[in-house]
C-alpha cells in the first residue's frame, strides 16, 4: 500500500514538473508547420525542448532541494515520504526524458508526421507494458521508475530520429 501511495505522488509530481515541456510544445506545434526548411524547423524544436528541459530542471532541482516539504502536502506517513524522497531523483530523469519526448512529439505533429510519434509511444509503453512485471518483481517500485524512465529516453530517440528524418523532405524556401 505504502509503495502504491508513493508512486501515485511521484505520478502527481511528475504532471507538475512536465508543465513547461507540454507549454513548449504546444506553443512550436504551429511554427513547426510553418517551417519553410529542415534547418528553421530543427532549430525550432531545439529551442522548444531546451526551455522544456530548463523548466523540468529547475521544478526538479525545487523538489529535490524542498523535497519533504513538497512531499509532505501529500502524505504524512514517514514510510511513504521516506520512498517518495529516495525515488525524487528517479522521477525528475523521468519527467526530463517525457517533458522533451512531449516536445519532439510535438514536433512530429507539426510536421504532420503523427503517426511516426504514435508507433514511437507503441513501441516504448509496449515494451514497458512487457517489462513492468519482472522488474519491479525483482527491483521493486525503484525498478519501475527507472524502467519508466528508459522508456521516455527510449521514445524521445525514436521520435528525433523520425524528427530527424521526416523534416529533412521540407523544401528549403526560395532565396
Amino acid at each position: 500500500m505504502q509503495q502504491a501511495a508513493a508512486h501515485a505522488i511521484l505520478l502527481s509530481l511528475d504532471g507538475f514538473l512536465g508543465l513547461a515541456a507540454a507549454s513548449a510544445a504546444r506553443a512550436v506545434t504551429p511554427e513547426v508547420a510553418r517551417a519553410t526548411s529542415a534547418r528553421e524547423a530543427r532549430r525550432l524544436v531545439v529551442a522548444a525542448v531546451t526551455v522544456g528541459a530548463a523548466g523540468v530542471l529547475a521544478g526538479g532541482a525545487a523538489l529535490l532541494v524542498a523535497g519533504e516539504a513538497v512531499l509532505r502536502l501529500f502524505t504524512r506517513d514517514a514510510a511513504v515520504l521516506a520512498l517518495a524522497s529516495g525515488l525524487s531523483p528517479l522521477l525528475v530523469g523521468f519527467a526530463l526524458a517525457n517533458g522533451c519526448a512531449i516536445v519532439t512529439a510535438y514536433g512530429l505533429v507539426g510536421l504532420k508526421r503523427s503517426t511516426w510519434q504514435l508507433a514511437a509511444v507503441g513501441t516504448g509503453y509496449g515494451l514497458l507494458a512487457l517489462a513492468v512485471i519482472p522488474v519491479s518483481g525483482t527491483w521493486g517500485l525503484a525498478g519501475l521508475w527507472a524502467a519508466m524512465t528508459a522508456t521516455g529516453a527510449l521514445i524521445w530517440v525514436l521520435q528525433i530520429t523520425g524528427f530527424v528524418r521526416h523534416s529533412a523532405a521540407i523544401a528549403p524556401a526560395a532565396a
